[in-house]
């Protein structure tokens, strides 16, 4: 084999561990993003019903007050 062609398939050899290397990176940043994603969901589902729970609770307060007077 030529020194010029063992060149040429060790460049290809890094190019491709490169471009490999920043498929693991997007997987990863993009995974991370995903939980992030999944995080606020969860929290914003989760002050919805905080904020649901404390509506139904300062209403049964009112129709109680507007019904024995206390």
């Amino acid at each position: 084999m030529t020194s010029a062609l063992m060149s040429s398939q060790s460049a290809d050899g890094f190019q491709q561990m490169m471009l490999s290397a920043k498929e693991k990176r997007r997987r990863i940043v993009n995974s991370a993003d995903d939980e992030d994603q999944q995080m606020k969901q969860s929290l914003r589902r989760k002050r919805k019903r905080r904020r649901i729970g404390s509506l139904s609770s300062r209403k049964l307060q009112c129709n109680q007050q507007m019904l024995f007077g206390d």
